[in-house]
């Protein structure tokens, strides 16, 4: 199910941002960008675009006054496991978490701005929290422990940032040998 949500919603997106991108780029042909600068633009696009089908669109949209689900006490899925089941709990958990991996990744990437982990931490909590608010509304449940999991998605992403980071300045940077003065 994991995979067809996967090709079902994310690939088309991504050929979405690829249109998408090639206006933009068409628009600012003035300004000659490397590759390098683009690349991480479309990928975070189409990645903004995947996690809207599929936080937002994926399963329908419904107005119903009646179906509103909202959980405001964290970590309530530890001693509720019996409703979904211990294997699906798992497979949701690390969902939220993986979702987020993306962002804190690419985010200070394309947005120098939010180079500062809290920046990247405080952007990426401010998305989930607006996809878990706009689900409220749509008839999808709201939850307090999505918001954490993608939150710790951003985080880890923000590391494999920092690490991939520090490995191309390494690469960039020419290494003195012992005999020089």
């Amino acid at each position: 199910m994991i995979i067809g949500a996967f090709l079902f919603n994310v690939v088309p997106m991504f050929l979405l941002g690829a249109v998408i991108y090639a206006v933009y780029a068409l628009i600012r042909r003035g300004r000659k960008m490397p590759l390098a600068y683009h690349i991480p633009r479309y990928v975070f696009l189409s990645y903004i675009l995947s996690l809207i089908s599929l936080t937002i669109f994926w399963g329908g949209i419904s107005f119903d006054n009646a179906y509103h689900m909202l959980n405001l006490h964290p970590f309530v899925w530890l001693s509720q496991t019996y409703d979904m089941g211990h294997h699906r709990m798992v497979i949701q958990l690390l969902c939220n978490i993986g979702m987020f991996i993306p962002f804190g990744l690419l985010c200070p990437v394309v947005f120098k701005r939010t180079r500062a982990w809290w920046k990247t931490v405080l952007t990426a909590f401010g998305t989930s929290f607006l996809i878990e608010f706009i689900q409220y509304f749509i008839g999808r449940s709201c939850d307090i422990d999505d918001l954490i999991m993608n939150t710790l998605g951003a985080c880890i992403g923000y590391a494999a940032f920092i690490v991939c980071s520090k490995a191309i300045s390494k690469k960039a940077s020419p290494h003195k040998t012992g005999g020089e003065a």
